[in-house]
């Protein structure tokens, strides 16, 4: 059992520079797996109480950018007009499909930037792309339960830059072309057979009010 638990430490959490006003008390993996740990940390607030979180611990390779992964916004333009790219991929965790964007973990010093690429290449056969936006912060994914972090991109490419494409064997994963002006309309029809990332839902329920839509 102790070689599942830290040593314990005291100190202050902050963020973003403000002084979160909890104390941790200590912080223990009582369950190690290959990509992600289940971790329990036990914290004292301002008045004294004491609390527990539980959390999935992911684990995270060095990068420049220091986060888990990157997801893309991938823009296609063509002679009809402008697409979005997204994946319909099969989830185990959900056991259902899933509508996302193209995504992937970060490799080791690699950054996010270059991850996007790749991940783009491998997922969808896109190989002439151009990064035409990244975010500066990172993006929890989920900050409840989870530490994981990413960063988002966008990239524009051509319709014409597309190549064969090479997923893993794991990955159940098919492209999914949407254009821009039917995007709302089309998230709604999808909806009500997959389930939506919450980051694509987020962008196509801007898109919409931008367009007033809804």
């Amino acid at each position: 059992m102790r070689s599942f638990i830290s040593i314990l430490f005291f100190l202050h959490v902050y963020a973003n520079g403000e002084g979160a006003g909890l104390e941790i008390l200590q912080s223990r993996k009582p369950c190690v797996g290959k990509y992600s740990n289940y971790k329990v940390i036990q914290f004292k607030t301002k008045s004294g109480k004491i609390g527990r979180w539980e959390i999935l611990n992911t684990i995270r390779h060095p990068s420049p950018d220091n986060v888990n992964g990157v997801s893309a916004i991938v823009r296609v333009r063509n002679a009809t007009g402008t697409y979005f790219l997204f994946n319909k991929q099969f989830r185990v965790p959900t056991q259902s499909w899933t509508i996302e964007f193209p995504a992937g973990v970060v490799d080791t010093n690699e950054t996010a930037k270059e991850a996007a690429l790749r991940e783009l290449r491998e997922e969808t056969g896109y190989h002439a792309a151009n990064v035409t936006f990244e975010s500066k912060g990172r993006q929890p994914t989920f900050s409840s339960r989870t530490d994981d972090l990413q960063k988002h991109v966008l990239i524009d490419c051509q319709s014409t830059d597309l190549k064969q494409a090479s997923p893993e064997d794991e990955e159940l994963t098919y492209p999914l072309f949407i254009k821009e002006s039917d995007l709302w309309h089309e998230i709604r029809r999808l909806e009500t057979k997959y389930d939506i990332a919450s980051n694509v839902y987020t962008f196509a329920m801007g898109i919409a009010i931008r367009d007033g839509l809804i």
